[in-house]
């Protein structure tokens, strides 16, 4: 009978290795999580993020699905840093 922990190891070695993520080349330096929220909005520039940031309030941001504070000041901080 096998221990618990050969039974762990065992299990992660037939999990597949999670495929490298790249953002778009737009979107670099973001997180996953704050493309897929700004893709789901049908932003999908650095144009439109930016213009988004500008005229949506923190309310229209943290409506959007998964889009929680962090987000939100990521988003806001990386387009401070790219204009």
């Amino acid at each position: 009978m096998l221990d618990r922990e050969a039974v762990c190891l065992l299990a992660h070695e037939d999990k597949p290795e999670p495929e490298p993520w790249h953002p778009p080349t737009w979107a670099e330096g973001l997180s996953r999580r704050a493309v897929e929220v700004l893709q789901r909005a049908g932003l999908d520039s650095r144009e439109a993020v930016s213009q988004a940031v500008t005229d949506w309030t923190p309310a229209t941001w943290y409506a959007l699905p998964n889009c929680g504070h962090r987000v939100y000041d990521q988003v806001c901080q990386w387009v401070n840093s790219n204009s």
